[in-house]
């Protein structure tokens, strides 16, 4: 039951970061003339050079990939990429056809604002929930697995490829706009994929660390103790090492600094954190 509630969960965060990624691309990329990478790029150029329909090229493109991707990579990885693949160009089709929301702002700079920051939240809400939108993603990924290619420089490759075909037909106004929207989106979609899960890393020296250790503990986090010795003096002495949400920084350190004002105290962001009490429940491991 849990494992249901988590799946349809995260099957919710990727449909609206589905929506909130198509309503960005049809109400303010594409009206204003930006440069678009990915299978939307090639619906663009598809559009201007024999005028089809973006979101039916769109559509065929990503049903073509999901289909590669099912005979190549098999059913799991499909799995996670057939919500986006799907549901992306049908939610573009019902946002460019509603003339209200066409030309929503004069200001093509204010669309770029407002396309880099709804495009950011709904990759971030999508890769949070561990999907894709599927798309040109998926060719990289087929790369790597069939002969090893790294991920990153072959998707960046398509993109730019995709995008340096359109620069014919882009005024320098929307290579201006397109640089805003991309950089903003990368900005806000980094920080959305981290809202709510930083972690900070305390090295706490001080000789009161049995009591501040089990004041960690009390807390309901981690501790470790690991032996070391002073630089200037010397001595030997103990070193408290706790990884917790950015959430608790503020109370753990006021728990230390309550036991021992004069601890020396370092915090320091954690990019990536695994194992028991974070991405491991306690009873997948032996107690020590």
């Amino acid at each position: 039951m849990k494992k249901f509630a988590g799946n349809l969960a995260n099957g919710v965060l990727i449909l609206v970061g589905t929506a909130l990624s198509a309503f960005s691309m049809g109400v303010f990329v594409l009206p204003y003339g930006m440069l678009v990478p990915g299978v939307t790029g090639l619906g663009r150029l598809a559009e201007i050079w024999f005028s089809a329909d973006v979101t039916l090229v769109v559509g065929a493109c990503n049903i073509l990939l999901l289909l590669l991707s099912l005979v190549l990579l098999g059913w799991r990885f499909a799995a996670t990429i057939v919500l986006g693949s799907i549901c992306f160009p049908l939610f573009l089709g019902v946002f460019q056809s509603i003339d209200a929301l066409q030309n929503l702002v004069e200001d093509p700079l204010y669309a770029a604002l407002c396309a880099g920051a709804i495009e950011g939240v709904g990759l971030g809400l999508i890769i949070r929930a561990g999907g894709s939108s599927g798309g040109s993603d998926v060719v990289p990924i087929i790369l790597n697995r069939k002969f090893h290619l790294p991920i990153a420089p072959v998707l960046y490759g398509i993109d730019l490829f995709i995008i340096a075909l359109q620069l014919p037909y882009a005024q320098l106004e929307a290579l201006v706009l397109s640089a805003i929207y991309a950089t903003l989106y990368t900005v806000v979609m980094n920080r959305t994929i981290l809202l709510g899960r930083g972690n900070v890393q305390f090295e706490i020296f001080s000789e009161h660390y049995e009591a501040i250790t089990r004041r960690i503990l009390e807390l309901d986090r981690g501790a470790t103790l690991l032996h070391g010795r002073s630089g200037l003096l010397r001595r030997e002495c103990e070193m408290v090492l706790a990884v917790v949400p950015i959430r608790c920084m503020n109370e753990v350190k006021r728990a230390v600094i309550s036991i021992d004002p004069s601890a020396f105290i370092t915090v320091s962001s954690v990019r990536d954190v695994s194992g028991r009490g974070f991405t491991l429940s306690d009873d997948r491991l032996p107690l020590d």
